[in-house]
């Protein structure tokens, strides 16, 4: 059995990393603190971000009818990885719980916070969903931002329904970055072939190094790279409008920020710049210290489900 592959890194820094409506703590095991008067006049215009209302009754009917939960063991599992199918009725994925959150609650810019101490936050599971046809029908006559927060509920429900996971939400001003273009203008090439509905964006990892290769791709795919490397909001503020083929080759901060290596052990071999220097020797463009909003997530509890 095959997943799909996550990179470590960005795995880590997801995990690391609604509507500000209240939700039902009886409906959906959520409690949302409403962003006040102040956070809205600290954020910057089209900085503040209101995610999705998950509260949403259209939301309702979309549920997974068969759900399957077993332990999930590398040495079990020979050939498998760490990552997830979907297919149009539904999903099997190898994930410990942290990661199932991550993906049910997800928006542009988050944390999760909690959920740490070992028991079942330690553990991987195989997770199988289906869901009805009728269901798998009306999903696929959504709008696809629509049909995503769709599927994310379906997460949700399953989650609480079988590893009873109890989260809150909270949208605080924190420290981000504004993508600009650097004082030289952008080095970014115009797609060969201009078309918006064929991006291709390859995000990989050698050693140390990070590469990103893109092409009919906006400057705005490279806003959760940005994310996940410095753990802060980015926003794009290029006014670039079109798409580029471009590609982009750094260090992590992961590894620049590491304690120097003990006399004893070989420095690792850093092959590229920092992001930050990166982004503006090979794209003109750098990150501008502003701030913004995100969203926490905090994990409250999780149990054991009874596994089938």
């Amino acid at each position: 059995m095959k997943f799909r592959a996550i990179p470590f890194l960005v795995f880590a820094s997801a995990i690391a990393l609604v509507d500000a409506t209240m939700l039902s703590a009886t409906r959906n095991n959520v409690r949302t603190a409403a962003p006040s008067s102040a956070q809205r006049s600290a954020a910057s215009p089209g900085q503040f971000e209101i995610p999705p209302d998950w509260s949403d009754p259209e939301l309702a009917k979309f549920v997974y009818s068969v759900v399957s939960i077993k332990p999930f063991k590398t040495n079990d599992n020979s050939g498998s990885s760490l990552g997830d199918q979907q297919s149009p009725d539904g999903f099997i994925a190898a994930f410990p719980v942290h990661g199932l959150i991550y993906e049910a609650y997800k928006t542009d810019h988050y944390k999760i916070e909690g959920g740490t101490g070992g028991g079942v936050f330690s553990e991987l599971f195989l997770v199988e969903a289906k869901m009805d046809p009728e269901i798998m029908e009306a999903l696929k006559k959504l709008a696809p931002e629509k049909r995503r927060i769709a599927r994310q509920h379906m997460l949700q429900v399953l989650l609480r329904d079988y590893f009873k996971v109890v989260v809150r939400t909270e949208i605080r001003e924190v420290p981000a970055y504004d993508l600009v273009v650097a004082k030289k203008g952008p080095k970014l090439t115009p797609a060969a072939e201009a078309s918006p509905a064929a991006p291709d964006f390859k995000w990989s990892t050698e050693g140390t190094t990070q590469l990103i290769r893109a092409k009919n791709e906006s400057v705005a795919s490279l806003l959760a790279v940005i994310s996940a490397d410095t753990d802060r909001p980015t926003y794009d503020k290029t006014g670039l409008t079109g798409v580029y083929d471009f590609a982009l080759k750094f260090t992590p901060n992961k590894f620049l920020m590491d304690s120097p290596p003990s006399e004893d052990s070989a420095p690792l071999q850093q092959n590229a710049p920092s992001l930050e220097k990166a982004l503006e020797e090979q794209l003109g463009l750098r990150l501008q210290s502003t701030t913004g909003s995100m969203e926490f997530i905090i994990i409250d509890h999780a149990e054991r489900p009874n596994m089938n």
